[in-house]
């Protein structure tokens, strides 16, 4: 609204009829969504995106290539799914898109919303698909027969599919004289009638408990949840934090945030991986929320390279040898605590800070401690050491993750403590002077930096030795010059 206006003072039908006419000029590409929400949640793309992205997705069918997302068990897939609404095929996260997700996973095989056949929930689309040997056999040993190239779904997790609503369904695929079939999704058990039809009849067939646990065995990843904030492992955006959006499992793409200048984006839903945050359903979307809030803060007071290695790439470097080391939460004591097996610990005292919010009435340690060189040398200038990165990063996830035996106060009060006390740091690192002995002056144009930020943000900074990340030099021509 605030960065087209003129949109809301135009009238719908025009927008509508100029749409149609760039649409049949080959101008822009619409892709449809869920047939419930239209218009809602259309895409438009320009040609030349669509096109680029089409060949991504194209790419995706080939058996080689990895689908990234979350990381589930067939016992947890089972359990969140009888947790869920049965909802609609629409980014919600409900039974419906967690089974399309699954689906689309597993095989990469598109689904679409079945327009034409209201009674299913979506469709498969299995023309450009060949099933791996794994797949097979698991195919086999439930009896499933796959005699058509489009399957229509339909989900009744919590319902019993009754021998009036089968025959329903059998007589509308069979009416459309294409040999197409239908899955029905249910828990419950159907009865000898109706098993002695659909022994024959393969039109219709049950997808059981037991028989969709065993389809997850072969499914450990499924796609990533709509708010959540996830990386991207593959495109142009590769290695970039982001939330997502929104979804469209019709198109396989999401729509994204990119971190941290918030610019809008979309994206393969494939192609990214959510960062685990083992919180409930139900506070799923709030904790993600705050989680990347603290990113943000996160990242502004941390060197960008060590940052990324830590939340994007799970790396720690030099932080720990073998061991990954534990967060410890110390409710009485109110302290955050992590030792490594370098020898190194990092402390973060959330005890209330009474003095107010200047920052220079508190001393670094007052707000984060470790014993490693770089904090005690180049904390002023460098901003938090890859130990505290890391403490801070899975401290925030474990608080959030209420397995600390914290009540709901206390994760909000050390919330807020690690908040202001990032805030007070970040305070002190824009008043620092940068390192006097490297001057932040471009020599072409002669733009000058003064403070870390103002040297990352205008000038940047190159690794000399390639395994050490502290020889870091300033780049001697600002990023526009260059």
């Amino acid at each position: 609204k605030r960065k087209l206006p003129i949109l809301f003072q135009t009238p719908p039908a025009l927008i509508e009829i100029t749409l149609h006419e760039f649409i049949m000029n080959r101008t822009i590409v619409k892709k449809e969504g869920y047939w419930k929400f239209k218009p809602f949640y259309d895409q438009y793309f320009t040609f030349d995106n669509y096109l680029e992205l089409s060949s991504e997705l194209t790419n995706t069918y080939s058996k080689n290539r990895e689908f990234f997302g979350r990381k589930i068990t067939p016992e947890q897939f089972i359990k969140e799914l009888l947790e869920l609404q049965k909802g609609d095929f629409e980014d919600q996260d409900d039974q419906v898109t967690r089974i399309a997700g699954m689906i689309m996973t597993n095989s990469n095989m598109m689904t679409h919303s079945p327009n034409d056949l209201e009674e299913f929930d979506f469709t498969v689309d299995l023309s450009r698909y060949e099933f791996t040997q794994e797949q097979q056999e698991v195919m086999q040993n439930l009896n499933l027969v796959i005699k058509s190239e489009i399957m229509y779904i339909k989900v009744m997790i919590n319902e019993k599919l009754t021998f009036e609503k089968m025959m329903e369904l059998i007589r509308k695929l069979e009416g459309r004289g294409r040999n197409e079939q239908g899955f029905v999704m249910s828990f419950f058990p159907i009865d000898k009638l109706q098993q002695e039809i659909l022994k024959d009849n393969k039109t219709i067939q049950i997808i059981s408990e037991k028989e969709l646990k065993e389809w997850c065995k072969i499914t450990p990843i499924i796609p990533s949840r709509r708010g959540a904030v996830a990386i991207v492992r593959q495109g142009d955006n590769r290695g970039s934090i982001v939330k997502i959006k929104s979804i469209n499992y019709e198109s396989g793409l999401a729509d994204i945030i990119l971190f941290p200048k918030m610019n809008e984006a979309t994206q393969y839903i494939g192609s990214l991986e959510e960062i685990t945050i083992p919180v409930s359903m139900e506070n799923f979307i709030e904790s993600s929320d705050i989680y990347f809030q603290f990113l943000a803060k996160l990242r502004q007071i941390s060197n960008i390279n060590v940052f990324r290695k830590i939340v994007s790439e799970g790396l720690l470097v030099e932080a720990y040898r073998d061991k990954i080391p534990q967060i410890n939460i110390i409710p009485y004591e109110k302290q955050i605590e992590c030792i490594f097996d370098t020898g190194f610990k990092t402390r973060i005292d959330l005890s209330e800070l009474t003095s107010g919010w200047d920052s220079l009435t508190y001393t670094i340690d007052d707000l984060f401690s470790c014993t490693c060189f770089q904090w005690n040398q180049k904390s002023r200038t460098h901003g938090l050491c890859d130990h505290l990165i890391f403490t801070l990063n899975e401290s925030i996830k474990k608080i959030l993750a209420s397995k600390t035996n914290l009540t709901s106060y206390e994760i909000e009060g050390y919330l807020r403590q690690i908040e202001h006390r990032m805030d007070l740091f970040l305070n002190r690192l824009k008043y620092s002077n940068y390192d006097d002995s490297t001057s932040a002056k471009c020599l072409k144009c002669g733009q000058t930096a003064y403070t870390l930020f103002e040297v990352d943000d205008k000038f940047g900074f190159r690794q000399m030795e390639k395994n050490n990340k502290f020889s870091l030099r300033r780049q001697s021509q600002c990023k526009k010059c260059r």
